[in-house]
């Protein structure tokens, strides 16, 4: 599958689906119970003992930092107009059709399948190790329903590129997800698509991250990870942990020396389709 086909089905981890030959992931729902487009410290019922015991519970979420709200009015972007505007329409159809789904409380189901390739192999696969250094939240609309967050990874090491890409260590890469949290120009503050998550991204960390290329918007999406942090491979997604119990992962556990050493061996050529 392609970067670009993936625009063509609004996005596979919007449907719970993994990117890649044969991998699914977990069943999402997507009538959790998630914060509203209105922050809840401006709703009737942030007052309300009973509402606030209903809110999603980001203590041990490793996605707690995007509770953090980006301000429009002092963030920088990181990249020139032109590309910013290409970033907002590749965003734009598949988060407005996951909001219309939400509103018809829309649900799939899935499955992991932990004999699949460690490595997947897809066209136009990008393979790296980096540190997640910081993040942006953008608004594709003017009502600030349609948010999505960018998180910027500092490159270690450049491990496979697919032709005609050039990505070096040291430069940064923008990895995008959907939703996010800013402060509007107004001093609203808007929430979309932020819910507590067994699995996410986490500043300062360092993975091992199979990268997927958008090339009219010159930035990455993410479709398998590694944690690194610790200095060693460690499983930190739900088909990663699956692999791990079936013995079917060959460097959770290696030090990163170990599997920069390795990996030039395993990585899968590109698909021809």
């Amino acid at each position: 599958m392609s970067p670009r086909s993936l625009r063509c089905t609004t996005f596979a981890f919007f449907l719970a689906l993994v990117v890649g030959s044969g991998s699914a992931t977990r069943a999402q729902h997507f009538d959790c119970p998630c914060p509203s487009s209105q922050d809840e410290s401006q709703s009737h019922a942030a007052s309300q003992p009973a509402a606030l015991h209903s809110q999603p519970d980001f203590t041990n979420a490793p996605n707690k930092w995007q509770l953090e709200a980006a301000d429009l009015r002092s963030q920088v972007d990181t990249v020139n107009p032109t590309l910013r505007e290409d970033r907002d329409a590749f965003w734009r159809k598949p988060l407005t059709d996951y909001r219309d789904m939400a509103k018809g409380n829309f649900s799939v189901s899935g499955s992991y399948l932990g004999n699949a390739p460690e490595f997947s192999s897809v066209k136009g696969a990008t393979w790296v190790i980096a540190t997640f250094e910081s993040f942006h939240v953008y608004a594709v609309d003017h009502d600030y329903e349609l948010l999505y967050t960018e998180m910027n990874f500092r490159v270690e090491n450049v491990l496979k590129l697919p032709e005609g890409l050039s990505l070096s260590d040291g430069a940064l890469a923008d990895t995008g997800i959907p939703g996010g949290r800013v402060k509007t120009p107004k001093g609203d503050i808007v929430t979309s698509r932020v819910e507590p998550k067994e699995y996410e991204f986490q500043p300062g960390h360092r993975y091992l991250l199979q990268l997927l290329y958008e090339p009219k918007g010159e930035f990455f999406v993410a479709n398998q990870n590694w944690d690194l942090t610790s200095g060693k491979v460690e499983p930190y997604t739900g088909i990663a942990l699956e692999r791990l119990a079936n013995k079917n992962s060959a460097i959770v556990g290696m030090t990163v020396p170990e599997l920069i050493k390795y990996l030039p061996s395993v990585l899968p050529d590109e698909p021809d389709e």
